[in-house]
């Protein structure tokens, strides 16, 4: 699976994070985060841990239904770019929609084209009638065009991956760092933004990352395959929504471990989703109570 950048960047469209740090055994990158958080005394619980997993997956499908939405507008033969600007992907009901369109200058998205799949199979993206759409999605285009602005002033790359998540009276947007390039990943500059109800005000900023780090598999042969990634996280005690994510969109990252700075419990994540707990000090797998 490839990364959506790509196709937004073919379409014109500036479509817009900060995490602690981060290493990878081909970088050796490094971050300085704002706040040092107190490691735990015990390992996170299962609990906890099936909350960060459970947004990882929503990510992943929210990508998934990007990406095919994408990749169905430009196999159109005409479509007229001075309606673009905006590209959203919300669920609402048992759907995915993936919208492109332009935020007016009273803030009220005007779509120009529209698509949707079965929330359980975000890749079956269909054209939409705009008239079918189920309401107004200014608020979530509101958001996601803060969001993205921030985002871009932390780091300047354009490259810019947002991910709505309206679900529980909430209105929050993740953003991801994007890439284009086969075997060339991007860790961390990924932030999550918490809104309110109408978009129009940030309640809260969360860098998730202080790094951007690649990681380069390009030059990955039968003789020398990179089998797994390492970094620490400073102001976080385990693993972060958008990394475990990244890792199920890309399986051939194998295997990412985690560990906040100064603790004794890493987290190895598996792009199937699966964790284990790693007592370093005991140097034994722990299962999570």
């Amino acid at each position: 699976m490839r990364s959506r950048s790509c196709s937004l960047l073919a379409l014109l469209l500036l479509c817009g994070c900060s995490h602690p740090s981060i290493t990878s055994p081909k970088t050796g990158g490094e971050g300085t985060p704002a706040v040092a958080a107190r490691p735990p005394e015990g390992p996170l619980s299962k609990a906890a841990l099936e909350a960060v997993r459970k947004r990882a997956m929503y990510i992943v499908d929210a990508e998934r239904a990007a990406i095919r939405a994408t990749d169905l507008l430009l196999e159109m033969k005409e479509h007229d770019k001075s309606k673009l600007g905006s590209f959203l992907t919300v669920p609402r009901g048992d759907s995915w929609y993936g919208m492109f369109g332009k935020l007016d200058d009273k803030g009220t998205f005007v779509p120009a084209y529209a698509f949707h799949s079965p929330r359980a199979v975000p890749e079956k993206m269909e054209p939409l009638p705009l008239s079918a759409l189920p309401g107004d999605f200014s608020a979530e285009a509101r958001a996601v065009a803060t969001a993205l602005k921030r985002a871009y002033a932390a780091h300047g790359r354009p490259r810019l991956n947002p991910v709505v998540h309206a679900e529980d009276g909430g209105l929050s947007v993740y953003v991801l760092q994007g890439f284009n390039e086969r075997g060339l990943y991007m860790l961390g500059g990924d932030f999550r933004f918490d809104f309110s109800r109408d978009g129009r005000k940030v309640l809260k900023e969360v860098a998730l990352h202080k790094s951007l780090i690649q990681v380069d598999l390009r030059e990955d042969s039968e003789e020398q395959r990179t089998e797994a990634s390492l970094h620490s996280h400073i102001l976080f005690p385990g693993p972060v929504e958008t990394e475990w994510a990244l890792l199920m969109l890309y399986p051939e990252l194998k295997t990412l471990y985690v560990a906040a700075q100064g603790s004794r419990w890493m987290y190895a994540m598996h792009p199937d989703g699966r964790v284990r707990i790693i007592d370093t000090k005991e140097e034994k797998t722990v299962d999570p109570e």
